[in-house]
């Protein structure tokens, strides 16, 4: 897939689609939501924590979010790292516009960021 940047770049219909079916996804927003509050890359570890999500259904998902540009991967070491991809779809302000919408008061949001407020103070992946 090709990475895009911004609203004025055309997409083909497969694209589009693909990327419509990775926001149709829960788990990939609360996924996206974490990783773009998060004030550094995190580690996939540590998103499974947050999210309680078995770590193969999430290497799943983060794979699907990769494929459409939606976030990046860093290796270090044995552990991986994603951060929002500014450069990509999501450099446009219709994604921001529309993650910053979500009703961070229900139910999964909050209980995904009081874990990750826990789970940053008291579990590194750089150890």
């Amino acid at each position: 897939m090709n990475k895009k940047s911004g609203l004025g770049d055309k997409f083909s219909i497969e694209e589009f689609c693909e990327t419509i079916k990775v926001f149709s996804l829960a788990p990939n927003l609360r996924i996206l939501a974490v990783i773009y509050n998060s004030p550094t890359p995190i580690c996939e570890i540590e998103l499974a924590e947050i999210l309680e999500i078995k770590a193969y259904n999430l290497s799943r998902y983060l794979t699907a979010l990769r494929r459409v540009g939606l976030v990046n991967r860093e290796n270090k070491g044995r552990y991986r790292y994603f951060s929002i991809n500014s450069e990509g779809v999501m450099g446009s302000k219709l994604f921001y516009q529309c993650l910053e919408s979500i009703d961070s008061e229900e139910a999964p949001f909050v209980d995904d960021c009081r874990r990750y407020n826990g789970v940053k103070l008291s579990y590194n992946c750089d150890k």
